[in-house]
């Protein structure tokens, strides 16, 4: 979940010097997670957005609106961090 996202960070950065496959089975087990965890956020973002449209004095609805948004910006920065590439693969995709 999200409050993996700084472990998830670090275990792509391993620097494995005796299983080089290993490490970038991890790398890439780790790349997963990220993804999916940005998918999730982004997916419950524009789900609640569009809740939004049709009640928006819901506060809870606003609440994790607000909390899911600040999330996904946080896994992007780490992801950006990270890995450029990776973040810029995923938002070419999106358009």
């Amino acid at each position: 979940g999200y409050n993996t996202v700084s472990n998830l960070v670090d275990d792509m950065n391993c620097t494995c010097e005796n299983n080089t496959n290993e490490c970038h089975d991890n790398r890439n087990e780790m790349r997963r997670k990220m993804m999916k965890e940005i998918k999730c956020l982004s997916f419950a973002i524009v789900e609640l957005a569009e809740y939004l449209d049709t009640h928006p004095d819901d506060q809870k609805a606003l609440c994790l609106h607000r909390e899911y948004t600040n999330k996904l910006e946080d896994v992007k920065s780490w992801i950006s961090y990270a890995n450029k590439d990776l973040l810029t693969d995923f938002l070419s995709g999106l358009e």
